[in-house]
């Protein structure tokens, strides 16, 4: 028998096979609940007849479990996007009247291609190549564990097929007159969010929005002239003292004033006290960029302290080590070099 919920407006399939009750909710349409009785009696009348009946487990089960690893395992920004990725999974196989891990197949990776390209992203455009081809891994990586941990016992799926993705173009940094009048516009800031500091911070320091907004007051090291970024709020998971000029440790020793005075342990909080988020952060900072009609993002301050530093002269293996980058590769992704520093010359020591 299938039913509607009218609360929730999903269907629910409630059988019986051979005396022994058998009841489901949350299908999206009844032809998805019809489908799934069905194949339930069929794998009756297999067993009946003694034939192979195939792993017949959800594809939903394998999701939540292979999610319920990844929260434990993974770093959390990691699980969050494949928390996402798998829930665009759950509604296209929804939406398709895919159940069982066993019905996948190369046409559903295939037509799952022609449906998302129909979404919108958050940003209101087309959902990219690099996210479909994201989606893409995370199913190919939840099906492989399931594999590994004996959860399923046949895999029906192909190594995806990646979407050709364009090739990013030349790095992005601010220079000194954009960085003058970011800096300017962010004085303005009046809802004490901060974003004068944070911008300061994060240009002179090259650290990552996420670890600005995880910073307490003993991580900063007065005495050393240095930031302690731990190893729990660093991306790699590793230790990293990343050292401070003069006018960081003014914005430092403002912040920790502040922080102290409203008895709290984190140094960038919002106007109601919390800890400062990276989505409010950026938010604020992309508003901040579009009233100046510069076109850049918020992760464009650690590309800019990478840049000036190497120009400056830093040794690059002290700057690759200061902002937490162990191969050349990532680093060349960030670093750009000025037409004039490119120009200049050095004179041979011959």
């Amino acid at each position: 028998m299938i039913k509607h919920n009218k609360k929730d407006k999903t269907w629910i399939a409630d059988i019986r096979i051979k005396e022994k009750r058998i009841r489901k909710k949350g299908f999206l349409s009844k032809e998805i609940a019809e489908s799934w009785v069905l194949q339930k009696r069929l794998k009756s009348q297999k067993k009946d007849a003694g034939l192979e009946v195939k792993d017949d487990i959800e594809i939903q089960e394998v999701f939540r479990k292979y999610l319920e690893n990844s929260k434990r395992y993974k770093k959390p920004k990691t699980a969050k996007r494949e928390d996402s990725s798998l829930g665009i999974w759950k509604r296209y196989f929804s939406e398709n009247g895919i159940i069982y891990a066993y019905e996948l197949s190369e046409s559903s990776t295939g037509n799952f291609i022609a449906w998302r390209k129909f979404f919108l992203s958050s940003r209101g455009s087309e959902v990219s190549n690099r996210t479909i081809n994201i989606d893409l891994e995370v199913l190919y990586r939840c099906i492989n564990w399931a594999m590994d941990e004996k959860i399923l016992s046949i895999n029906t799926l192909r190594t995806p097929k990646k979407l050709k993705q364009a090739r990013p173009g030349l790095p992005r940094y601010f220079s000194l007159e954009e960085i003058a009048k970011i800096s300017e516009e962010a004085k303005k800031d009046t809802k004490k969010t901060f974003l004068w500091e944070a911008f300061q911070i994060l240009i002179r320091t090259g650290i990552r929005a996420g670890e600005l907004c995880s910073l307490i007051i003993a991580d900063v090291d007065f005495f050393r002239k240095a930031l302690i970024v731990r190893p729990e709020i660093s991306k790699a998971g590793m230790l990293r003292i990343v050292p401070i000029d003069d006018n960081t440790k003014e914005i430092f020793e403002k912040m920790i004033q502040l922080a102290r005075g409203n008895n709290r342990n984190y140094l960038f909080c919002t106007h109601s006290g919390e800890r400062q988020t990276v989505d409010n952060l950026t938010r604020r900072f992309s508003g901040l960029l579009k009233n100046l009609r510069i076109d850049a993002n918020l992760h464009v301050c650690r590309k800019t302290f990478i840049s000036w530093r190497i120009m400056a002269g830093c040794d690059p293996v002290k700057v690759m080590a200061w902002v937490g980058h162990s191969e050349w590769a990532t680093m060349k992704r960030y670093m750009a070099l000025s037409p004039k520093y490119l120009e200049s010359s050095e004179t041979m020591p011959y």
